[in-house]
This record gives C-alpha cells, sequence and structure tokens, in this order.
C-alpha cells in the first residue's frame, strides 16, 4: 500500500477555498533602528529647513537700534529734569527740619540740666551781659563748642532774607554778639538785647550757603517769663510786634519779622515759629 505524503497546508487551504497569506517574517531589529533614526534625522531637517527663515526675521528685531535708544534716553532725562528738582528740594527741606530739631535740641538740653543747678529759668540773671550768662548758664552743660569768638555778625557774613535782599537792618548785625561755633557745624550769635529776653541765632550749617534767613539762620529766645521759646512769642523781640499765639498766618504776615517773602524788611525771624506751629514740616506755602 502506497503511503500519502501529507499535502502542505497551504496546499490544503486552497484546495478548501481559502487563500493564504504568507506569515510576515520578523522585522530585523538593527534595521528598525536605523530606519527610525533617518525619519527623525528628516523631520529634523524639515523643522530646520521651515525654522531658519522665521528665525533670521525675528534676529531682525532681537536688539533696539540707535534711534530708539535715543528716544529712550530722551524721554528718561525729560522725566528726570521734571522730577528731579522736587525731589532734590524735598531733600533740603527735610535736612534743614532735622538741623533745626538738632539745634533745637542741644539748646533745651543745655537749659534743662543748667536748671537742675541754678533753678528755674526765672531766677536766672538777665541783667548781665549775653557773654557773662551764656558762660554762667549755658556753657556748661553745651555740648562739643569749637571756638568762642566776639564780633558783629556782618562782620563774619551777609545774611539775605527770604526774598534775597541782603539784610542789614536787624539787631543781630550791628550789635557786638558772643559767636559759639561747634564741633558738629554749627553757629549760634548773641548779641546784646532785652534785660528780661536773651534772644539769639542760629546757623544751622555755620558760615556754608544759603546763609538765609529761614533756610540756614533760625531766631530763638529764653525768656524770663516763658522759657525757651521761638523769637517773637508773646512779643518776646525788640519792636513789640511778636505774636500772642502760634497762629500761623500771624506768623507770616507779621511786619518786619513775618516769615514771607513780601516786599521791604521783612527779614523771615519768626520762620523758626512757623515750622514749629506746623509740626517741625516745612510745608508749601513756607517761603522756601
Amino acid at each position: 500500500m502506497k503511503s500519502r505524503t501529507m499535502a502542505p497546508s497551504s496546499v490544503l487551504a486552497e484546495s478548501n477555498g481559502i487563500k493564504h497569506h504568507p506569515e510576515p517574517k520578523a522585522k530585523d531589529p538593527i534595521k528598525m533602528q536605523v530606519d527610525s533614526s533617518s525619519s527623525h534625522k528628516t523631520i529634523l531637517n524639515c523643522f530646520v529647513r521651515q525654522s531658519a527663515p522665521n528665525d533670521r526675521k525675528k534676529s531682525k528685531h532681537a536688539a533696539f537700534t540707535m534711534a530708539e535708544v535715543l528716544i529712550t534716553l530722551g524721554i528718561i532725562g525729560i522725566v528726570a529734569a521734571m522730577t528731579l528738582p522736587g525731589v532734590i528740594e524735598g531733600y533740603q527741606k527735610a535736612e534743614t527740619v532735622n538741623r533745626l530739631k538738632k539745634a533745637y535740641s542741644v539748646m533745651a538740653q543745655a537749659i534743662e540740666l543748667s536748671e537742675v543747678h541754678n533753678e528755674s529759668v526765672k531766677y536766672w540773671n538777665f541783667n548781665q551781659s549775653n557773654a557773662d550768662f551764656f558762660n554762667q548758664y549755658l556753657k556748661p552743660h553745651f555740648a562739643k563748642i569749637n571756638e568762642t569768638t566776639y564780633g558783629k555778625i556782618s562782620d563774619q557774613i551777609k545774611y539775605t532774607r527770604p526774598n534775597g535782599s541782603v539784610e542789614n537792618n536787624f539787631t543781630l548785625f550791628w550789635s557786638d554778639s558772643l559767636i559759639i561755633n561747634t564741633v558738629d557745624g554749627m553757629t549760634f550769635f548773641f548779641p546784646e538785647s532785652l534785660p528780661t529776653n536773651k534772644h539769639f541765632a542760629v546757623d544751622i550749617n555755620g558760615y556754608k550757603k544759603p546763609n538765609r534767613f529761614g533756610r540756614d539762620l533760625f531766631v530763638f529766645v529764653i525768656s524770663q517769663e516763658y522759657g525757651f521759646v521761638p523769637y517773637g512769642y508773646k512779643y518776646t523781640c525788640d519792636m513789640n510786634n511778636g505774636y500772642d499765639t502760634f497762629d500761623r498766618e500771624q506768623i507770616k504776615s507779621a511786619w518786619r519779622y513775618g516769615c514771607s517773602k513780601q516786599a521791604g524788611e521783612t527779614n523771615g525771624a519768626f520762620c523758626s515759629a512757623l515750622i514749629m506751629t506746623d509740626g517741625w514740616e516745612i510745608r508749601d506755602d513756607y517761603p522756601w
């Protein structure tokens, strides 16, 4: 008996009307890796070719042109020119107030310490000269004295009024004065004055500019009745044109010593009172 040979499965399938598809061969992993790498390079090259023109366009606008820089600098300069004077003035006003506070504190502390040893101011001897008065009551408690001299203030320097005119009429400028310079740059002037009031001026920055009443020169009084007060309070001045209360309009408009820039002999001796009345502040209507 003849042995039968088995037909391949493909033949059997075809004989039964079934179309046979050969099984796919296993892919070579090395070839797959090469193909994948090639496809990535192709995509990358396409991206580079497409993006390069855009990058070149962007690079043209990456930096400012010279015209743009100059325009920007011009705008900054205009803004600075508009704002800088106000900033400087604000700083100068604040510095003036701080220095005036310091001068006031130096004198107030000297008086307070002296009262411990010499009783209240009301019992001090106001009939003696200003030099003797200072040496007896204030000098032992006056910190940081650098130099003490005598003479007319006008021999040292010319001071001006708030309106800019030279002040030659104030008592301080024709009386022989005790002049005290401190190591921190302040100068105190003690001229001869009324028997019950020892008025004095302080230049808060020595002889440096601007040398103007209400800017760096301020006037105060040591009164036997009222103690240490700004010049003119309760008529503690030499011409009876002071002020009863700390009314700022009266202090500003007072004849001769008012803190204003009005024409005439108004010299601003009451400016210390105005600053104190305003709470140690220089306001917008101050004669700066």
